[in-house]
């Protein structure tokens, strides 16, 4: 066979098998393509990451405003009954 068209892969125990070089380039085709999505799936999560912490940020300034809403609701109204009791 020609030199070219293969290419040894050393497996467990010393041992090694011949590869095709078209499997080889299939693999390194698949290797590529699988960064790339890596790649990809990593900015997603970055984006994500921004944005749960905006949201949590957002959260944590409602929190405070309802905590004021109460206390200030809570020192206008006198506490007794309503009238129709």
């Amino acid at each position: 066979m020609d030199c070219h068209t293969l290419f040894d892969l050393h497996l467990e125990q010393g041992e090694y098998r011949l590869m095709p070089m078209e499997e080889l380039e299939r693999l390194e085709i698949k290797a590529s393509y699988l960064e790339d999505t890596v790649a990809k799936l990593n900015e997603v999560v970055i984006d994500q990451e921004r944005t749960i912490g905006s949201l949590l940020m957002r959260i944590e300034s409602l929190e405070k405003k309802v905590e004021d809403l109460i206390e200030v609701s809570s020192e206008a109204r006198p506490n007794r009954r309503p009238p129709h009791y």
